[in-house]
């Protein structure tokens, strides 16, 4: 069994677990013996654990891969960068250091592709190694409550362990 089927398993364990704790958690409100109201921190982190075990899942199906949006210099076709950000004005790509001289340090989101290729730049789609982990826009409960999960790229391949 490979490293990649091994967590396979147990993330699908961890689901299967979380399920439980949720369907034990609906009969006792069902049977009047809690009350939802007290149990919705609960019910959240626990699909939002369900939801984290999922996506790490499908990034390991995926050979520890997933599609990252990324900007791609038309002459060479070189990944420019995959990072973008919200900045002072709005929307913009963060070019990564080998390509600063050539396109400059920001690139402003652009809506149509002419713009791009203005700049001798293309819009395009890279697959990367990837993991998953919460992210959120809020402290407290707030935080905790909105949480989401976020595919990132990975400096390791989580399938292949390299």
């Amino acid at each position: 069994m490979t490293t990649a089927q091994k967590r396979i398993e147990q993330l699908r364990k961890e689901i299967a677990s979380k399920r439980a704790l949720m369907a034990d958690r609906q009969e006792r409100i069902q049977e009047g013996l809690t009350d939802m109201d007290d149990c919705f921190v609960s019910e959240r982190s626990n699909q939002q654990a369900i939801d984290l075990a999922e996506a790490k899942i499908r990034i390991l199906e995926d050979g520890g891969l997933a599609p990252f949006q990324c900007l791609r210099d038309m002459e060479t076709g070189q990944v420019v960068t995959i990072t973008m950000f919200n900045g002072q004005y709005g929307l913009c790509w963060r070019i990564d250091d080998e390509h600063v001289a050539k396109f400059g340090r920001y690139v402003g989101v652009a809506a149509r592709e002419s713009t791009y290729t203005r700049k001798g730049l293309k819009l395009d789609e890279v697959q990367l190694p990837a993991w998953a982990s919460f992210a959120t826009n809020g402290k407290g409960m707030a935080g905790a409550y909105s949480a989401f999960v976020k595919v990132f790229p990975s400096n390791k391949n989580w399938a292949t362990e390299e």
